[in-house]
């Protein structure tokens, strides 16, 4: 079975991320995945291809934990004016 995502060689000499599902080239943040040497191109190919059988499975009642954060409650003001 061949991998989703690739590593090829575009015609200005860099590496870039090739998404064989969708028979495009791998966009993120608005920005091309590309890459200056074959290495890393491969090592970050192959961490995408891996990373889909890393994802979480969503717990049975399809509930999903919200996350907290750590300043929660916290003025941000009170931080800047101590801090400034």
């Amino acid at each position: 079975m061949k991998d989703r995502f690739e590593a090829i060689p575009n015609p200005s000499c860099r590496f870039e991320i090739w998404d064989n599902e969708s028979g495009e080239p791998v966009v993120r943040h608005g920005r091309l995945l590309t890459f200056a040497s074959a290495k890393s191109a491969t090592r970050i190919a192959g961490f995408l291809n891996g990373s889909r059988s890393l994802r979480r499975p969503v717990p049975p009642n399809g509930a999903l934990r919200t996350a907290t954060s750590a300043c929660e409650g916290v003025n941000p003001m009170r931080f800047w004016i101590r801090n400034s």
